[in-house]
């Protein structure tokens, strides 16, 4: 049994099966970051692919770049001049959610949606680039996606 090696996936599977949640921090990096705003928020565009292109929706910019909802929750972090403007209607949804979400503010009333369709309400907390830490009654803090947070009826900012 010379030749007997470890299968490294195992370690890899069984190190994550105990790890606890996200620290803030790991929420914020997979969130994208510090929310900065931008023009083209909600735009649907054309970005570059290793082989053609994509078309998907602005959800954050920058003076530099653009980033990209490009579908399934993958963003795809463009230079703005690799931008171009498209059109598909069967964004229309994610257009809405990234423009809700770019009007969203520190300490604002949201519902969001968990991910087994359960909503609960809770308070921004923090908006990031691809989402938003919120607060919930019980203390809890969570990231949410922009496709899955919304201003609770009737505290839609005006």
């Amino acid at each position: 049994m010379a030749n007997k090696r470890d299968l490294p996936v195992f370690g890899g599977v069984l190190g994550s099966l105990g790890a606890g949640p996200p620290s803030l921090d790991e929420a914020r990096a997979k969130l994208g970051g510090p929310w900065v705003g931008g023009p083209d928020i909600g735009r649907v565009v054309r970005v570059p692919a290793p082989i053609g292109h994509r078309v998907g929706v602005v959800i954050h910019a920058s003076d530099t770049h653009r980033d990209v909802w490009i579908g399934a929750g993958r963003i795809q972090r463009v230079v703005a001049a690799d931008v171009e403007g498209a059109e598909d209607g069967s964004l229309d949804e994610v257009v809405a959610d990234a423009r809700m979400h770019a009007g969203l503010t520190a300490e604002q009333p949201v519902v969001f949606q968990h991910r087994d369709g359960r909503t609960e309400e809770a308070v921004v907390v923090e908006k990031l680039r691809f989402g938003s830490l919120v607060g919930t009654e019980d203390g809890r803090i969570l990231a949410v996606s922009f496709r899955r947070v919304a201003p609770r009826d009737g505290d839609a900012p005006s």
